[in-house]
C-alpha cells in the first residue's frame, strides 16, 4: 500500500513569496543556509529589517512546512518548521514545501533527510564547487508515500526516538 510518487503530488514547493514592494522598516526573522545544521536544528534567525536583509532573504515560511537546500545538499541542510512565526522568512537557497492536508509533514521531513533522497538530489545537481538544483527539478524527484496512519505511526516513533536522543546528547 506505499506508493512511490513524485514530490509535487504531496507538496506545494515556494508557495509564498515576500515582495520587493515590502516596506524597508518591515521587521523580518532570516534563516540563511548556513544556518541551519545537518541534524536538522536552526543554529540562529536573524532579526533585521527587510532593508537590511539580503536580496535573497524572500522565501515565506509557515507552520508545519519544511526546508530543503537546493545547493550543496550533501550537508543536508534541511529543517521543520515546528510553529508559525510573523514574517519567518528564508534564503532563495531553500525549497519551502508545503505538505497538502493529507499527508503528515513530520514523516515527509524524515522522509526527504534519508541518505538514498539526499543521494538522488545529488544526482541532479549541476556545477562543481557549489552543486544545486532547481525547485522545479527537486519536486519532480520520487518520494515514497504510506498511508497516512502509517505516515503518523512512523512520524510519531521517529519523534520520540529522536527526542531521547537529544535528551541524552543534553546531560
Amino acid at each position: 500500500g506505499w506508493d512511490v510518487i513524485p514530490l509535487k503530488y504531496t507538496a506545494k514547493c515556494n508557495n509564498q513569496v515576500l515582495s520587493e514592494q515590502t516596506d524597508g522598516d518591515t521587521q523580518i526573522y532570516y534563516i540563511d543556509i548556513g544556518s541551519v545544521s545537518s541534524d536538522g536544528n536552526i543554529l540562529d534567525v536573524q532579526n533585521l529589517s527587510f532593508k537590511e536583509a539580503p536580496s535573497r532573504a524572500r522565501r515565506i515560511v509557515s507552520e508545519n512546512d519544511t526546508i530543503i537546500s537546493t545547493v550543496r545538499t550533501y550537508l543536508k541542510a534541511i529543517a521543520f518548521i515546528p510553529k508559525s512565526y510573523d514574517n519567518f522568512i528564508v534564503s532563495t537557497g531553500f525549497a519551502v514545501l508545503t505538505l497538502q492536508k493529507k499527508y503528515n509533514p513530520r514523516y515527509f521531513y524524515y522522509a526527504l533527510r534519508v541518505d538514498w533522497f539526499i543521494s538522488l538530489i545529488e544526482s541532479y545537481s549541476v556545477g562543481i564547487s557549489y552543486p544545486a538544483i532547481n525547485s522545479e527539478k527537486l519536486i519532480s524527484l520520487p518520494t515514497i508515500a504510506p498511508p497516512l496512519q502509517e505516515q503518523n505511526r512512523i512520524a510519531s516513533f521517529l519523534d520520540a526516538k529522536c527526542s531521547a536522543i537529544d535528551a541524552t546528547i543534553q546531560k
